[in-house]
């Protein structure tokens, strides 16, 4: 019993210090490394698109885009499209499009400030990342 609680506190701590912002040492999803420097989480959360800005000692950064635009190709649906804004309670910026399982797809990002259709950043990226796939 004194060991459940113990473990119990640590899990508790560990999740009041991640919620602090504190950076995580293995962060899920896909990792791109910016043109203009840092880091672009892509990670699926509860089904949906999710982005998280980092610097390049991986401390969280608030987005400095206004807009994602996402392409979804994979061999199991058609093609979809969403657009990942900011939404309250999330760290970055979060795409209201449910993505069904299976979580296997190559994404295609523009990442857009308002008052512009041209995309200062793009990338393409493998989910999962390939090395996390093995």
């Amino acid at each position: 019993m004194k060991k459940l609680l113990v473990y119990s506190l640590l899990i508790l701590h560990s999740l009041v210090l991640a919620r602090a912002g504190t950076p995580s040492a293995a962060l899920d999803g896909v990792l791109i490394e910016r043109e203009t420097g840092g880091v672009l989480q892509f990670v699926l959360e509860g089904n949906r698109v999710c982005f998280h800005f980092f610097d390049d000692q991986m401390n969280p950064l608030p987005p400095d885009v206004d807009r994602i635009t996402v392409r979804l190709q994979s061999s199991t649906e058609q093609q979809r499209f969403t657009v990942a804004i900011p939404y309250e309670g999330v760290d970055g910026l979060r795409a209201p499009l449910f993505i069904r399982p299976p979580h296997i797809f190559i994404a295609h990002l523009a990442l857009m400030r308002d008052g512009s259709d041209q995309p200062i950043e793009t990338y393409v990226a493998d989910y999962p990342a390939a090395e996390a796939a093995d």
